[in-house]
């Protein structure tokens, strides 16, 4: 609606456009729309359980509703926390003929194999000027990220068809960089920080 700056006395309707602007301008409750593909990265903060269910539900939405040549999927995770995205390991966005192998980082060993893949592969975009299929990166744990050379990457993530997605207890233990931050207040409630 556009705010109008003259109005005529005796027209009782012209008021009613800002009224309801007003009253529903902020709606409670209402869900987190966050989009990943214009994101560099996106920081989910929460307590753990909230935080994994967080997980399931990005995950599961981008299965649902993008064709899986379309997008890549890469899971990040400390030994500790391995159960977590072991439930993933299955899908077919997570599979690379590439290397080889799953985009699945639980160890010293993937954790080369993935982050050299992620690396190359975003050097190579970066020089080409070439975005095939998208690419989420999704680190529930930090796992040695920022001192390795894909860190660079995040301030010009979007441009080169890459969002990642980390997950902290608290800011603090969230990279610098991110275009959003979602805050899990409890099970049915969070908050979009941009």
């Amino acid at each position: 609606y556009k705010k109008q700056e003259n109005l005529t006395i005796g027209d009782e309707l012209q008021v009613k456009p800002a009224q309801v602007c007003e009253a529903y301008q902020y709606l409670k409750n209402a869900p987190i729309v966050c989009p990943l593909k214009d994101a560099n990265a996106i920081g989910i903060v929460g307590r753990e359980a909230f935080r994994y269910d967080f997980l399931k539900n990005i995950v599961v939405d981008i299965v649902a509703r993008q064709y899986e040549a379309d997008v890549r999927m890469v899971f990040v995770a400390e030994q500790g926390n391995k159960a977590r995205i072991y439930p993933f390991r299955f899908l077919p966005q997570v599979q690379c003929d590439t290397i080889g192998s799953r985009l699945i980082v639980t160890n010293g060993e993937s954790k080369n194999t993935v982050f050299e893949y992620l690396y190359k592969e975003l050097t190579q975009r970066k020089q080409n000027k070439y975005v095939g299929e998208s690419i989420v990166a999704f680190f529930y744990d930090e796992f040695g990220f920022q001192n390795h050379p894909i860190s660079k990457f995040v301030d010009e993530a979007s441009c080169l068809g890459i969002t990642f997605v980390f997950f902290g207890g608290e800011s603090s233990k969230i990279p610098m960089g991110c275009s959003y931050i979602v805050e899990i207040r409890d099970a049915q409630n969070a908050v979009l920080i941009s």
